[in-house]
């Protein structure tokens, strides 16, 4: 996509976002994402959405205020030693972490959203079954945020997507709890986390669950999923017993019970003859290679033979790369809807 389609996707997006008719953002908007595309130097379409805020939400602190009070970061050592965050941060995960430091760093001046903090705080204080259940459930969530920022960026492996489906289970799990509270807030909360079953079970139809970190060495996509996969993964699977059975005809066929059918990165498939039953070998062998205690041989049978069954062992990871290529983009067509997860989930996790 060249750079005016870029623009002109970006001012379709910005008009139809709640910010028309600011006309300082739309230009700032424009000059970063011409920073963007001419520094990262890839496709950057994974930028769905523009998000804006005002300083009247929030208590600006600059950076030398934030030093002095010592809120994230102590004077002496510039660590968070001794700290305001290190007292308060009790969070299990590094969402949650993220999100407290935001928090400190920017105090809330809207007293509607502070009372709404306050009042999930008072509730989940008071209710020690609840807050344990839900610790207990959110340390099995990922770090989400990362995970869509992997995938958005093109670079999110199977593993991600795995972390992804385990993470949106324990999500759904969390939902109920909080729903049976029928406590308004959370159940705000819960309302704001969606619905994301189809994305589970896409996920949990298709990714195998011992998936490489690498998505160009196979072993991505669950048997069964895919028609053409499975034809090629029993022809991979079956190579063994292809072979041998090549080889128990050519024994019959040639009368030489010795020959054996062999493989090396070198010649590939080829077929075993020791000197005293050279004078058996058939016209149609083809010799290969002389070796210290006999020949080596290929035939027209079994060259088709190794095409197959190399071909399929290829075929088969170029086809789950597409697979899963597709799959992806599927989970990143749903960016959009998943990218207040990670924020809903923060909130919880600092809670």
């Amino acid at each position: 996509m060249s750079k005016g389609e870029h623009v002109g996707a970006l001012k379709k997006l910005i008009m139809e976002d709640t910010i028309k008719g600011y006309k300082s953002i739309k230009k700032s908007a424009m000059i970063l994402y011409h920073y963007l595309d001419d520094t990262q130097k890839g496709n950057i379409d994974y930028l769905k959405s523009i998000e804006y805020y005002t300083l009247n939400d929030f208590m600006f602190l600059d950076y030398q205020t934030r030093k002095n009070l010592e809120i994230t970061e102590n004077i002496r050592k510039g660590t968070r030693e001794n700290t305001l965050l290190s007292i308060l941060d009790k969070t299990r995960t590094a969402m949650g972490g993220r999100l407290l430091k935001k928090w400190l760093e920017q105090p809330l001046l809207n007293k509607e959203e502070i009372l709404w903090r306050q009042s999930i705080i008072s509730y989940l204080k008071n209710d020690l079954f609840l807050t344990d259940s839900l610790g207990k459930h959110l340390k099995d969530i990922y770090d989400i945020e990362r995970i869509l920022g992997k995938i958005s960026y093109g670079n999110g492996n199977g593993r991600d997507l795995l972390a992804l489906k385990n993470s949106l289970v324990s999500i759904e799990v969390i939902k109920k709890e909080l729903m049976e509270k029928a406590f308004k807030p959370l159940v705000e909360v819960v309302e704001a986390l969606g619905n994301p079953i189809s994305l589970v079970e896409l996920l949990e139809n298709s990714i195998n669950e011992e998936a490489l970190l690498t998505v160009k060495d196979g072993s991505l996509i669950k048997e069964g999923y895919h028609k053409e996969g499975a034809e090629l993964r029993t022809i991979t699977k079956e190579s063994k017993s292809l072979v041998l059975k090549l080889e128990a005809d050519e024994k019959k066929r040639t009368g030489i019970k010795s020959m054996k059918i062999g493989y090396n990165r070198v010649f590939g498939y080829y077929i075993e003859v020791i000197k005293s039953n050279v004078h058996l070998v058939p016209d149609n062998y083809i010799i290969k290679q002389t070796i210290a205690n006999g020949e080596r041989y290929i035939s027209e049978p079994l060259k088709e033979l190794e095409y197959k069954i190399i071909h399929a062992d290829e075929k088969l990871k170029q086809l789950e790369y597409e697979i899963f290529l597709g799959i992806r983009e599927q989970v990143l067509s749903q960016t959009v809807s998943l990218k207040n997860l990670p924020i809903i989930l923060q909130l919880l996790i600092v809670f």
